[in-house]
């Protein structure tokens, strides 16, 4: 039986990447699915076929940490962007679906608007999760938010004051704070069970369907050995990229060396911006991770989620310079497994960068663990395992 699928995603590539082969599968199962997401995106979804609905959603504002946590003001600026989202989206969410239901809404707990339209249309619903996910066990937004943080602090009562205002008027009862809204009973992982914190802890609401990248290359991992050279693939993703200073170590680590460099700024630094870059550097806004980790020997990353999942199905060596607390969480996690490791501080000089790549590069220890995880990554049940569990929700919730 034909069902109807709405899937409510935040405008980030680490959000919608993984998304897309599940959207994907549903349809080739002969399903209805409308896609909403950022302007910036809406080509993406629409390569798969599903309706899209377009949502003014802006990207966050540049943010930095403070040993590896937000500052008070950085988590101010979060919260109030989060909601400025939810303010702007969920109008045009209603003004789409509140004609044509859908039979479930995928949504991510984070994002008030896709909550939100789960309680108003009364909607059975589901959690995306591209992170790690949380539980009673392990809660990632406690390792996010400020060690000062003062839950009294004037304007973020204000800020929520305004927010349960605001969902007031819709009609709804959503909890404004995503930590209050308690565990939706199916949550969609996009990880293996073995790299999530506490994985064992995690019952049958959680199903880790892994990772599902539409555009990976077939070619066999491992193939890093055809090169001349080694290459390194320095990519900070594309959302908190704004880090000149960080480019530039890396130009200064390794120029001139054994070393071919391919460096994804994100269009927040351009090549004329940075001293000293010798041909053994291509420099560019962006390049196919893909390809590029197909063929690299180590990457150097911002440890965001697509790109650690991405570093182990092509089994790369990933040196993680975190940019933002939940990167910071990741890291960890990835060192904790013996797959990778962190710069450490004093390693932000051009001989400290270049000796941790090159020691990460031919750590034996590491590059077994990736097989490992690999092999973990292999089992996940995917895209297929994912559309059974949606329907098996739309059914039981449609029974009752």
């Amino acid at each position: 039986m034909s069902r109807h699928f709405a899937f409510v995603v935040p405008a980030a590539h680490g959000h919608v990447t993984p998304t897309l082969p599940l959207v994907g599968e549903l349809l080739r199962r002969g399903h209805r699915v409308s896609c909403a997401t950022g302007e910036d995106f809406v080509a993406d979804v629409a390569s798969t076929g599903a309706r899209t609905v377009a949502l003014p959603a802006k990207p966050p504002p540049p943010l930095r940490t403070v040993e590896g946590r937000l500052s008070m003001d950085d988590f101010l600026k979060m919260a109030d962007h989060s909601n400025a989202t939810a303010r702007a989206c969920f109008p045009v969410l209603m003004d789409h679906f509140e004609s044509d239901r859908p039979d479930l809404v995928c949504f991510e707990t984070r994002d008030l608007a896709g909550r939100m339209l789960v309680d108003r249309l009364g909607s059975a619903g589901a959690a995306l999760v591209p992170t790690l996910a949380s539980n009673e066990s392990f809660s990632l937004q406690a390792g996010m938010v400020p060690s000062s943080f003062d839950p009294q602090h004037p304007d973020l009562v204000e800020l929520g004051r305004k927010m349960e205002e605001f969902t007031r008027a819709h009609g709804v009862s959503t909890p404004t704070d995503p930590s209050a809204a308690g565990t939706p009973d199916l949550n969609l992982v996009f990880i293996p069970r073995e790299f999530q914190v506490h994985g064992d802890l995690f019952d049958d609401r959680f199903r880790f369907i892994g990772p599902a990248v539409i555009d990976r290359d077939d070619t066999v991992p491992g193939r890093a050995g055809a090169e001349d050279r080694p290459l390194l693939f320095v990519s900070l993703g594309t959302v908190f990229n704004q880090n000149p200073d960080f480019f530039q170590s890396c130009v200064d680590a390794f120029r001139n060396t054994e070393w071919r460099v391919a460096v994804a700024t994100g269009g927040s630094v351009g090549p004329e911006e940075l001293e000293g870059v010798s041909d053994n550097f291509d420099i560019r806004p962006h390049f196919s991770q893909s390809e590029m980790l197909n063929r690299a020997s180590a990457f150097l990353s911002h440890a965001g989620m697509n790109s650690i999942m991405d570093a182990v199905y092509y089994e790369v060596p990933l040196l993680a310079a975190p940019q933002m607390p939940e990167q910071q969480i990741n890291a960890n996690r990835l060192e904790e497994l013996g797959a990778g490791r962190r710069v450490r501080p004093d390693e932000f000089t051009a001989d400290g960068l270049y000796r941790a790549v090159s020691r990460v590069a031919t750590d034996g220890g590491i590059r077994e663990n990736l097989a490992g995880m690999r092999a973990a990554l292999d089992s996940c049940g995917g895209a297929s395992e994912g559309a059974d569990a949606l329907e098996r929700r739309v059914d039981a919730v449609g029974s009752r």
